[in-house]
């Protein structure tokens, strides 16, 4: 990649500076090796030069802040590269999924260990010394892991920040509208920023919009919890609320 950089760079320069381009295969019929002066147009110089740079760089994937790479699965069964595994395996008679820990088997033994239950090797640590292995059944545990995945998908995608404006005159009325639109947005699982608005001289009386924050959150303490203290954003004094987490 370097090699091809320098050679375009070159290529460009020699072009834009007369056009002197290599004679290597005596095609102009020149007698000797060397450089045949030739006159490239600046319009077939500027284009060449733009389809070069665009087929060196368009060819690299762009990165992507938001892309997660995804691991290969854990070994399995006669997969597992290890003379020796540190065993977990189901609690005999638990109907809560208990688990214990078995000790230290030779791989082979503990193959058979999984086969008397019916089950799978699944090896979960390969850091330890020796690897941890656990007897489950690996087609559950996949499937819980993909819903799980799913799970904090939608929890993530959840995230959307909802605003609420109102004035700190704002009458009753129009107080219950911006109460009830916040339960709304939590109810959807949505943070909110609520946003008292001061014009002129009211920046006098941050006060009463502090006062007017706490008192919305009032009726929201069992639903939502306080994402940091009021702030003063320029004209404003802002809050954030989101769900409260069971």
């Amino acid at each position: 990649f370097l090699m091809t950089s320098i050679f375009t760079a070159l290529f460009v320069l020699v072009s834009l500076n007369g056009g002197c381009c290599f004679n290597r295969f005596n095609i102009f019929g020149s007698s000797n090796l060397g450089f045949s002066k030739i006159r490239c147009p600046d319009h077939v110089v500027a284009s060449t030069a733009i389809s070069i740079q665009t087929k060196l760089f368009s060819t690299r994937e762009p990165f992507d802040r938001n892309k997660r790479t995804v691991g290969p699965p854990p070994p399995i069964n006669e997969y597992i590269k290890a003379d020796k595994v540190r065993l977990i395996a189901p609690k005999p008679d638990s109907d809560i999924g208990e688990e214990i820990m078995l000790g230290i088997f030779t791989l082979k033994d503990a193959l058979v260990e999984a086969e008397k239950l019916e089950l799978d090797l699944v090896m979960i640590n390969d850091k330890a010394d020796p690897p941890v292995c656990k007897i489950i059944d690996y087609g559950k545990f996949k499937y819980t892991v993909e819903k799980k995945k799913k799970e904090n998908a939608k929890k993530q995608i959840k995230g959307d920040i909802k605003e609420v404006k109102m004035s700190y005159k704002i009458d009753q009325h129009d107080f219950d509208v911006r109460v009830r639109a916040v339960q709304r947005f939590l109810g959807d699982g949505d943070r909110v920023k609520v946003v008292v608005q001061f014009k002129g001289r009211e920046m006098q009386h941050k006060e009463l919009g502090h006062e007017l924050l706490m008192k919305l959150f009032q009726p929201l303490v069992d639903v939502a919890a306080m994402e940091g203290t009021p702030k003063i954003e320029g004209r404003s004094m802002t809050m954030l609320v989101g769900p409260k987490r069971v």
